[in-house]
């Protein structure tokens, strides 16, 4: 009878372990195949921009689309910024990078005749795509 019991007890351990495991692996999915798809179409955009030289527009339209990730994933701020804090922990090794290319977005916003270089650009935006890249919405 003790072994019976002994049985049950592991068999119900095992089937809620095994439930335990079911639901931490199962990942939310913030973005459906049309968000993914978007998402590279508007970074054919940005880089169109580029392309006819309009540098400052891109950095800016490339961290607009970034925050649009951020918010869509729900972290939490009501900036950007706060946003960017939040999302530090997966954003991971681009961190400090991406402090820097949205801190170029706000240099080009708030600076009176600012010109950014087409090699600038190219390097905030290659920023903002790796962020959006680790945060999988690609």
């Amino acid at each position: 009878m003790e072994v019976i019991w002994f049985v049950v007890i592991v068999i119900v351990f095992g089937l809620a372990l095994l439930w335990l495991i079911f639901k931490l692996s199962k990942k939310k999915k913030w973005f459906t195949e049309a968000d993914r798809e978007e998402i590279r179409l508007k970074f054919k955009e940005i880089d169109k921009l580029l392309e006819a030289g309009h540098n400052s527009q891109a950095v800016m339209h490339a961290d607009k689309l970034t925050d649009h990730v951020l918010q869509k994933m729900n972290f939490k701020g009501n900036t950007m910024a706060d946003r960017m804090r939040d999302a530090e922990s997966i954003v991971g090794g681009y961190y400090q990078d991406f402090w820097w290319a949205h801190k170029l977005r706000n240099q080009i916003v708030h600076e009176i005749n600012i010109e950014i270089d087409e090699s600038t650009a190219r390097k905030a935006i290659r920023v903002f795509r790796q962020v959006v890249n680790k945060l999988k919405a690609v």
